[in-house]
């Protein structure tokens, strides 16, 4: 039998969400602040095309939503382990591979990338 997936700690040290986006009094470049309106991050804008407020506006939506993306990345990790063990417990095969874990291994990647974490 495959060795179990858990238990899995995701210990953060990120500024905690919600994160949204804030814009200065001109309405040019946004800011992506934290719930008491801390500063995450300043988005610039790379000059005064449509495109390119386009792009920065996504780049500052991206950024506002990483800290809900990780915590659904963790929850996915977390509830495909446990699907995992599952599968392990019922199974016949000594090392059963199923696609979930593919999944498990990209979530871990993620949140890895996300969290500074080193993989083994």
């Amino acid at each position: 039998m495959a060795a179990s997936p858990l238990p899995i700690d995701f210990t953060t040290h990120h500024t905690a969400g919600p994160w949204t986006i804030a814009r200065s009094e001109g309405g040019y470049d946004p800011a992506v602040v934290d719930s008491r309106d801390g500063t995450i991050a300043q988005i610039e804008g790379k000059g005064w095309s449509r495109a390119l407020d386009i792009e920065v506006e996504a780049n500052a939506r991206l950024i506002a939503a990483a800290p809900d993306l990780l915590a659904a990345l963790q929850r996915i990790a977390v509830d495909a382990s446990i699907v995992i063990e599952l599968i392990n417990q019922m199974s016949t095969d000594p090392d059963p591979e199923t696609w979930i874990e593919g999944i498990v291994r990209a979530a871990k990647g993620a949140i890895a990338k996300a969290t500074g974490e080193v993989l083994p």
